[in-house]
């Protein structure tokens, strides 16, 4: 996408900030200087206060100040007067040049071709001991997307909008624009807006004669105009001459057709810049947004001190505006999505929790196999628990064997004549629940269990110690001692883990 069209800004738009008490308008009959047009629609302001400042904000990609230089020079050299441009509060050039000795208007004094995109403002700071300083107008660049309301849009020669005929051609000894002298050539303009004007020069190098052209809008009538030409003895080109300007359109799309009426005797037409006041669009701007406060359309600047803005876009503005309804939309819409978001979060959140305190209420889901189902782990140690459970999902099962005190046990076989260990299952059928106890002797050898072995200890268990025994579900552990000393492991674990049932020792009577 190419650039957008610059907008001009007249020095009385409102936008522009003046300092108090130190401008005031200049009577523009008294500023027919130089060679570079008259001052941009016919208003200028001026000052002679030291200290005095301008300002101007806008969103934006270039900027420019227009106004008339007119400067002094002491014998020391000393230039009045001077002046300082920032963007930003950071210096930028004082345009063609600051200290030119000779009047003239549609000078550019301050330039900043290229900005980064977004809010800036212009700031011009003027020190004078007396000699006025006169701004006229601002371009800058607005944003691709702006809204141009009311503003007035630059169409440069090489714009898209702009179709010319057969005998036109470039004319490049005092800028590449289009002219043509050949009788009948036109060139067309699609706009929008409410008003149009064009200025183009008069070069010295080509016949000086006058001639006349004419234009049509939207199929109307034809309207003639002069071309002025030069004085026979003329030396010097003239820029920045209006050749027609109408207003008062209906808003909306026009097509102005020129076309030229001389020949390669006469002045030629030349097409520098057509100037749209561009009409209101349906979508209200933005408050706060700058636009140009002109009714109509006026000169442009010197061809010498200006740069084109050629874009392809029909809008730009002086600023990015959003309607107010989409801003409220779009809060409301966020607004909408958290609180949608939040919600999720806070359902995901509660059921994870559920699902956290069912897990402790009921960790194990499968009970443990009675005993005899399956071989223990094979190892050394002081006894093993039978009949673990095979579930993968319980916990408790071979895999939680192995990492317990009571875990690393041989398994009994044949070949330990059932010296080993036993197992007596107590089952309680009406609940579905299996209870597997398993002996342990407490010395270091699986095979030197004191008393014959599981089968007596668990009959030399009190019927309290049973009871206790078979209390809860899952394997019962009984160890008998040696002595009487304390057991560091004898505090039966929580949930599931095996129950240690202490037995005393057998004390013989020696």
């Amino acid at each position: 996408m190419s650039a957008p069209r610059r907008i001009f800004l007249d020095d009385t738009d409102p936008s522009i900030r003046y300092s108090a008490n130190q401008w005031f308008p200049r009577d523009v009959n008294s500023l027919k200087l130089g060679n570079l047009g008259d001052v941009w629609n016919g208003t200028s302001m001026a000052t002679s206060d030291d200290g005095a400042t301008l300002s101007f904000a806008f969103n934006g990609t270039s900027i420019q100040l227009i106004g008339t230089i007119e400067t002094k020079t002491d014998d020391l050299g000393n230039v009045d007067p001077t002046w300082v441009c920032l963007v930003d509060e950071i210096p930028i050039s004082n345009g063609t040049d600051p200290t030119f000795k000779f009047p003239e208007n549609n000078w550019v004094l301050c330039d900043q071709p290229k900005l980064l995109p977004g809010e800036h403002t212009l700031t011009v700071k003027v020190q004078s001991k007396g000699q006025p300083f006169y701004a006229d107008s601002i371009v800058y660049t607005p944003m691709p997307d702006a809204r141009v309301d009311g503003a007035v849009v630059e169409y440069t020669f090489g714009d898209p909008a702009i179709t010319y005929g057969p005998g036109w051609q470039f004319f490049t000894i005092e800028n590449t624009q289009n002219i043509t002298q050949t009788k009948g050539a036109q060139v067309s303009f699609d706009f929008h807006g409410t008003a149009v004007s064009l200025t183009g020069y008069v070069p010295f190098e080509l016949p000086h004669n006058a001639t006349t052209a004419k234009y049509a809008i939207d199929n109307g009538p034809e309207t003639t105009f002069t071309l002025q030409g030069l004085l026979p003895e003329a030396t010097t080109t003239v820029f920045n001459v209006p050749m027609f300007s109408v207003g008062s359109l209906p808003a909306g799309d026009h097509t102005i057709v020129v076309t030229y009426e001389g020949d390669v005797t006469k002045t030629p037409l030349v097409v520098k810049t057509f100037y749209v006041t561009n009409a209101t669009s349906p979508a209200a701007p933005v408050p706060g947004s700058s636009s140009s406060s002109a009714a109509g359309v006026g000169p442009s600047t010197g061809a010498s001190n200006r740069g084109s803005g050629t874009g392809s876009n029909n809008s730009a503005s002086s600023h990015s505006q959003t309607p107010t309804a989409a801003i409220a939309g779009g809060t409301v819409a966020a607004m909408l999505v958290l609180a949608i978001l939040g919600v999720f979060l806070f359902l995901r959140r509660r059921r994870r929790r559920r699902e956290e305190i069912n897990r402790r209420r009921d960790p194990f889901t499968i009970e443990a196999a009675e005993v005899g189902g399956g071989g223990g782990a094979t190892g050394t140690g002081t006894g093993t628990t039978l009949g673990t459970s095979r579930n993968p999902f319980d916990p408790y099962s071979e895999v939680r064997a192995t990492s317990s005190p009571y875990s690393t046990y041989p398994t009994p076989s044949a070949s330990t004549g059932g010296s080993g260990l036993q197992a007596d299952n107590t089952a309680t059928r009406a609940s579905g629940t299996t209870r597997s106890f398993v002996a342990l002797n407490s010395s270091s050898s699986p095979t030197s269990s004191s008393g014959g072995g599981v089968a007596a200890a668990a009959a030399a268990l009190s019927p309290k110690a049973r009871e206790a025994a078979t209390q809860r579900d899952g394997p019962v552990i009984m160890q008998r001692h040696e002595d009487s000393g304390v057991r560091l492991n004898s505090t039966p674990s929580l949930l599931m883990s095996p129950r240690v049932v202490e037995l005393p020792p057998n004390y013989s009577r020696e």
